[in-house]
């Protein structure tokens, strides 16, 4: 045809050995696709009978139309986190026979995602991370999407002696002792931060132009990690994004969640598996020198000077090896751990705290009246004069904890935007205690640790809509009190998140360093002018009242980036 000769690629007979094979492998996939439907909803459907509170359940479908119809009028990005929290808005809709919003919701979206348990209740939510972690394990599906980034070799998907033993070796690099000693670390990569946001002000004390904040806290979570785990300066606040923070990211994107029919061509996609081996190498390249580099100082140096989390993680190394009469065995399995471990941190340092500090000023902006309680403590603890200031949380570290009012302020910032709660596999010989109800099983459902749904619960936070710092300096007998273990944005128990410390801390600090001195709010107006986005599309865009609210598939994150414009404060 037009000169060129036709290619002729003959297809497989009917019954010719690859149609019957492929004929074999659909028909087995089929099959287990009708099996694994009729034993999902009719579960449900047994759990129902037996008296557990279940919403109106299709056979069919599931909850897929009830979940369909609530993120109808929403934005098509709004986080997951809100569906849980929908439900517990309108439990009495969907729960008709009950007397009080039950702690323990089931939800049946299979075969979008797993059949989940999700807990609203403190009381349950303890159940499940803290008195029986031990029993319920990593769920299959957080291990295959965070399998490409550290090949479940860290302390966030391994279980069992694995965990224990490297979870007590870097518990001494996580104590509040060592993270205060980091907080002129910190410091010195907040200052650029705060340089940085000095360089995007306005004229005359005017709003500057707008930028994304979002990127820019990013930036200075992974240059803290970087110091924090190795005593390196990435310098992603002014390079950035660099080849690191590239590949993580990247890394990120190529785990799968669910392991079913719809995922399974970028299961098997030779492309993703390319991206995985290079991405992979890009970060071995990176950090193995300073891997090497930590290890060589730790075991020639003083440990006592040694203050980085590789430090510390292989001095205890050293001592269970001392202890054991045993020889030193760096080999390359422990290496592959180290660089797993490490991996890992940066990736909740990048992924959670980020957003947190984004949320924190976002909160400092839009309840004013208590942001001016913040800065006078400020005054009264750090002094008025800010450089002064700064040199004294530099000299004096542990002057970040007569800060009470910022910590509440930062605790209630986490209660009203919270990132993913602890996720659990569930067993046969473990159902939830509920009082006054029949035991609610767990086996073959994913238990979520409903988070921002229990946080924003009028049953459980009085006046919840409202931003209260209060609730978390009155005395038990106050009504704003909280409610035990209520408030877990970092998880409960022995599993709760290892870096939390480190994690206030920078929070802490970059309050310290921007509350007096700049004003950063929203400009979703000039946003929208910049990416004309018409008036219509801004308005289906809002939640909750607000342009800003938690978005993204996975973790959540802030929308769009949080677009923000900054001046001087007057």
């Amino acid at each position: 045809m037009n000169g060129m000769s036709a290619i002729y690629v003959p297809l497989p007979e009917l019954g010719s050995p690859i149609a019957v094979g492929v004929g074999f492998v659909l028909a087995i996939c089929v099959a287990q696709l009708l099996y694994r439907f009729f034993m999902v909803r009719t579960e449900f459907r047994r759990l129902k009978a037996q008296g557990v509170p279940i919403m109106s359940h299709s056979f069919l479908l599931g909850h897929l139309p009830i979940v369909a119809q609530m993120m109808k009028s929403k934005p098509r990005d709004l986080h997951w986190g809100y569906i849980p929290q929908m439900i517990v808005d309108d439990w009495k809709a969907f729960f008709p026979d009950c007397t009080a919003c039950p702690a323990i919701i089931y939800l049946d979206v299979w075969p979008v995602g797993p059949p989940t348990v999700y807990t609203i209740d403190p009381a349950m939510s303890t159940q499940s991370i803290q008195t029986n972690h031990q029993k319920l394990q990593k769920v299959e599906n957080m291990l295959r999407i965070l399998h490409p980034l550290g090949q479940n070799l860290d302390i966030l998907t391994t279980h069992g002696p694995q965990w224990r033993v490297w979870r007590s070796r870097f518990n001494p690099a996580f104590s509040s002792k060592s993270i205060t000693a980091l907080v002129p670390t910190i410091l010195e990569e907040v200052v650029v931060f705060r340089d940085i946001l000095r360089s995007k002000i306005g004229k005359d004390g005017n709003w500057g132009d707008v930028f994304t904040l979002e990127p820019l806290t990013t930036n200075l979570t992974f240059d803290v990690i970087g110091r924090a785990a190795l005593d390196v300066r990435l310098d992603e606040q002014n390079q950035g994004p660099g080849r690191l923070q590239k590949a993580l990211v990247d890394q990120l994107a190529q785990g799968v969640f669910e392991a079913n029919i719809w995922t399974l061509p970028k299961r098997l996609s030779p492309i993703r598996w390319w991206k995985i081996a290079r991405n992979n190498k890009t970060m071995r390249d990176v950090l193995l020198p300073s891997v090497y580099s930590r290890l060589e100082s730790s075991m020639s140096t003083d440990p006592s000077k040694s203050k980085t989390i590789v430090d510390l993680a292989v001095q205890e190394f050293l001592q269970e090896d001392l202890t054991e009469s045993s020889k030193v065995k760096v080999d390359d399995a422990f290496i592959d751990i180290v660089l797993a471990q490490l991996k890992t941190f940066i990736f909740a340092g990048h992924d959670t705290t980020s957003t947190s500090i984004c949320w924190t000023i976002h909160c400092l902006a839009k309840f004013p009246s208590e942001a001016v309680k913040v800065r006078a403590e400020h005054d009264a603890v750090l002094g008025t004069n800010l450089e002064e200031a700064l040199s004294r949380i530099r000299t004096s570290p542990h002057v970040l904890n007569q800060l009470p009012y910022t910590l509440a302020f930062i605790k209630e910032t986490l209660r009203l935007f919270p990132g993913v709660g602890p996720v659990r596999g569930g067993v046969s010989d473990f159902s939830f205690e509920v009082p006054g109800a029949v035991p609610h099983p767990t086996k073959g459902f994913m238990i979520l640790d409903a988070v921002r749904a229990t946080s924003h619960a009028e049953h459980i936070w009085p006046r919840a809509n409202e931003f209260l710092p209060q609730r978390f300096l009155v005395g038990p007998n106050d009504p704003l009190h909280p409610p035990k273990n209520a408030w877990h944005p970092f998880g409960l128990g022995p599993r709760g998140c290892i870096g939390q410390e480190l994690a206030m801390a920078e929070i802490k600090v970059v309050v310290a360093l921007v509350a007096r001195e700049l004003e950063i709010d929203c400009a979703w107006k000039k946003w929208d002018t910049l990416k004309g986005t018409s008036k219509d599309v801004a308005l289906k865009e809002t939640v909750e009242g607000h342009r800003c609210y938690q978005s993204g598939p996975n973790t959540p994150h802030t929308k769009e980036n949080m677009p923000v414009h900054v001046r001087f404060r007057k």
